[in-house]
């Protein structure tokens, strides 16, 4: 059945590296509640399920607070561990939506929504890319998915406290209960309402405003995982040959002209982000040489 949930549960990923022309930046994980291994409660956060209904879809939300950091306040990874009532199911799309902190409760109204499938693109390097784990659901015998969306580029103010809300598209034939912790809560109590309302499907919770999980149920952290870096400087060598040349800027204004040239980290591709290209590019250039071609980070090339 669709909606508020049952009693279940829901394995930590080490941070990796994200490409950002041919720099590897490290990541920093600013929450981490995934635990497939140890659960409570299993409750409806997802956007699916036409055929279990009345043939509507149905959108439900959960939210959780984390707190960005000055080194980790662009979103490149989330994850969220579910438990799908109608067998596996491969995510290939999910709403990411994060809202403000306002004292221990999330605002309303979102600072950020879009689904996956329609996000612009961060830096060209940078690519979405969804990968589903299969989990036991060993007191139930539902389908544990544990989806993680890499490749993502949310940027954020740093040192600000937000809520956060992952709900993948089960599908017309399955529907998702992500996974609840109750044992201990970290920061604030998580959060419920149906929606949200950009996705024009019906909800099952009875409420379109937030409310906390303690209030109705148990307090309870949500399984989610949220991965982010700071915002890099400009790369000089755009196409990642090791040399700073004139070919990086016909590479970066192909990117810039489709759309893709975002090196500031504001989510726009504009000119704003062709001078803050050329300026680092002009400075690596002016550090080599006359005569040699500039190395990434400066050191000349015979």
């Amino acid at each position: 059945m669709i909606g508020y949930g049952l009693r279940t549960a829901c394995a930590w990923v080490g941070a990796g590296v994200v490409g950002i022309g041919a720099t590897a930046l490290a990541q920093e994980v600013l929450m981490d509640q995934i635990n497939t291994t140890s659960y409570d409660e299993a409750r409806g956060n997802a956007i699916g399920g036409d055929n279990l209904g009345n043939g509507d879809c149905y959108a439900l939300q959960i939210c959780d607070d984390f707190r960005t950091t000055n080194t980790g306040f662009i979103l490149t990874e989330v994850a969220v561990a579910n438990l799908f009532g109608v067998g596996f199911h491969s995510v290939s799309d999910a709403r990411v939506s994060i809202y403000a902190d306002l004292g221990g409760k999330p605002a309303e109204q979102a600072v950020f929504s879009e689904r996956v499938s329609a996000m612009h693109p961060g830096p060209s390097a940078v690519r979405a890319r969804f990968t589903n784990e299969p989990f036991d659901d060993f007191q139930y015998q539902f389908a544990g998915v544990l989806t993680t969306i890499t490749g993502l580029w949310i940027p954020l103010e740093p040192e600000t406290g937000y809520f956060i809300c992952v709900q993948v598209d089960a599908g017309p034939d399955n529907w998702a209960y992500s996974c609840l912790e109750q044992h201990t809560t970290h920061g604030s109590d998580s959060f419920y309402r149906d929606g949200p309302p950009e996705e024009g499907c019906q909800g099952v919770w009875g409420h379109t405003t937030w409310q906390a999980m303690g209030d109705r149920y148990v307090p309870a952290d949500v399984n989610y995982r949220v991965v982010a870096i700071s915002r890099p400087p400009p790369r000089p060598d755009f196409d990642g040959d090791g040399a700073v040349t004139a070919g990086d800027v016909a590479a970066y204004l192909s990117a810039w002209s489709a759309g893709e040239g975002d090196v500031d980290g504001d989510g726009d591709s504009d000119a704003g982000d062709v001078l803050r290209f050329l300026g680092e590019w002009a400075g690596e250039r002016a550090k080599a040489p006359n005569g040699q071609r500039a190395k990434s980070g400066g050191r000349p090339e015979a």
